[in-house]
């Protein structure tokens, strides 16, 4: 599922905050960090923060060294994805405004 996906990011009012919000649309999937260095690459930002629901997603984000807000749902359980020390885990997308008002 697309925890953190363009609409709902938009749903939310967070689009705001954002630069650029993207999916997984390069053709190395999950863990790879590819996706992540292309944004790297293409924005100047001061921060960068991927957010996503399972382990891969948790993955690709330390690999690129870019922060990683994992999300519980039910493809990955809270106490799964806390495994995995994503550095912000929250139980339901609608913490997530909370969480970026307080990384900005």
């Amino acid at each position: 599922s697309d925890v953190c996906s363009s609409d709902l990011i938009s749903n939310m009012k967070l689009d705001k905050y954002f630069d650029k919000i993207v999916g997984q649309d390069l053709a190395e999937p999950k863990p790879s960090p590819a996706m992540l260095k292309k944004i790297m690459k293409d924005l100047d930002a001061d921060m960068i923060a991927y957010c996503g629901d399972t382990e891969d997603d948790i993955n690709a984000a330390k690999s690129a060294g870019v922060i990683s807000i994992a999300i519980a749902s039910e493809d990955a359980t809270f106490s799964t994805l806390k495994s995995h020390n994503p550095d912000f885990l929250l139980n339901h997308a609608i913490e997530l405004p909370g969480l970026i008002q307080k990384l900005i």
